[in-house]
């Protein structure tokens, strides 16, 4: 790495439930977590029980999470975030773009607290809901 990078608003976009995305936000106070937890599977040797037991770990469950604050910038993004805080499961298709550094997307379970300070502000934490596509991103 060449150094600090400057930060920037992160991209936090929505499903138009077409195959697109329309931009919902601009995403700061920000945080990513990308979490692989192990799974122990160590085992005795059984030639040798009285042997060294040496530690055996699988890969286990993987998941991914944000959190952050933003503003409305779409009405039509507004639309399909009411939709998925409302529905059945409160998930939705959503893409999380890291700029210099990729772009996360896949179906995330969503907490949403609403603000007002003239317009619609929000924080928002998501938690991966299944497998989640990263793209990788060239350093601007």
């Amino acid at each position: 790495m060449s150094g600090p990078k400057v930060g920037r608003a992160w991209l936090l976009k929505i499903s138009d439930g077409a195959g697109g995305f329309i931009a919902l936000t601009g995403i700061t106070g920000k945080s990513l977590d990308i979490n692989g937890e192990r799974i122990d599977a160590t085992v005795p040797d059984a030639m040798n029980p009285e042997g060294p037991l040496w530690a055996k770990s699988l890969d286990g469950v993987r998941s991914i999470g944000f959190s952050g604050d933003g503003r409305v910038v779409n009405d039509a993004a507004e639309e399909l975030l009411k939709t998925s805080v409302h529905g059945d499961s409160m998930e939705g298709t959503f893409q999380l773009v890291v700029p210099a550094w990729g772009t996360y997307e896949g179906v995330f379970s969503i907490t949403l607290q609403l603000g007002d300070d003239g317009t619609v502000t929000f924080s928002i934490t998501g938690a991966s809901s299944g497998a989640v596509q990263f793209t990788t991103m060239a350093p601007a």
